[in-house]
């Protein structure tokens, strides 16, 4: 799977949040006359946790991914698969 950051600037997050605001009190049938088909596609995306760590314990983590030339997401994927499959035994 390609990794990729995405980072969003303080105007991105501001618009998305109007933008999800906008939506919360309108329904597209209403500009359906204005709208488009279009064609997208969407690779499929693993299921994700998020997990609060302490900024000392992230610079160590990145610390250490970087060394092994691995992603965070990779590395504690690898280390919850070996965990799980330690403790299946």
């Amino acid at each position: 799977m390609k990794k990729r950051k995405v980072k969003l600037t303080k105007e991105e997050v501001a618009f998305a949040l109007k933008e999800g605001e906008y939506w919360d009190t309108h329904s597209v049938a209403d500009i359906w006359e204005q709208t488009k088909p279009v064609e997208m596609e969407f690779d499929e995306v693993d299921s994700c946790i998020v997990i609060p760590v302490t900024s000392r314990l992230a610079k160590q983590l990145d610390k250490l991914v970087s060394k092994k030339k691995q992603s965070v997401e990779e590395w504690l994927s690898h280390a919850v698969e070996k965990e799980l499959a330690a403790a299946s035994h």
